[in-house]
């Protein structure tokens, strides 16, 4: 275990970042990250605030979504790699990307519980905004999440999103429905908000 261990980490370091910041990077997906993906997406507490609330999802569905995003020109999926621990807690994503419209839905999720609330989310998604605006050049990106989940909401908030809407009763969970927020941010306001 401990040559597991240490061989697996030696890897990590070698990763191949492509954008980095104080606490995180975004580096690119390899196949090791399939692992704690498949422990993710199948965790009830972190399903609360993902799409896919009560799906079992297995090993090898995880793998074919890994095959597909290698292939797939719509998306953009990073893994937050832990600059300091040299650890990968979970990703980040462009996905739906319109060439024609230059626009793009947002997605994040921490799975690592012991890196939620200590600004890795901020910053792996202040990263994400900037491969958005200033690589690929998109004009907006969006985003929606469950009301419930203020931690996020406050996230975005600090990195400039704004509400545009929002869908009643939209999200099924702890026994009851809730409403669903939809937020964008524009390219100009991203540009703004950093020349401030």
């Amino acid at each position: 275990d401990f040559i597991y261990l240490l061989t697996w980490k030696l890897h990590m370091t070698n990763r191949v970042k492509i954008l980095e910041g104080e606490l995180v990077s975004l580096v690119v997906p390899e196949k090791e990250d399939i692992q704690l993906w498949y422990q993710g997406i199948n965790d009830i507490e972190t399903q609360l605030y993902l799409w896919s609330l009560a799906r079992i999802t297995s090993l090898a569905a995880e793998e074919e979504f890994f095959s597909f995003i290698a292939k797939d020109s719509s998306q953009r999926v990073f893994t937050i790699y832990a600059n300091q621990d040299q650890k990968n807690i979970w990703n980040v994503s462009l996905m739906k990307i319109h060439q024609m419209n230059r626009n793009a839905v947002v997605w994040i999720s921490i799975f690592d519980k012991n890196y939620r609330s200590k600004g890795y989310g901020t910053e792996a998604l202040s990263l994400l905004l900037k491969y958005a605006f200033e690589i690929l050049g998109l004009h907006k990106v969006n985003l929606s999440y469950v009301v419930y989940n203020e931690r996020w909401a406050a996230c975005y908030k600090k990195l400039g999103f704004q509400e545009v809407g929002r869908r009643k009763e939209h999200w099924y969970s702890k026994g009851e429905y809730h409403d669903s927020i939809e937020m964008e941010l524009m390219r100009s306001e991203y540009l703004l908000r950093k020349q401030n």
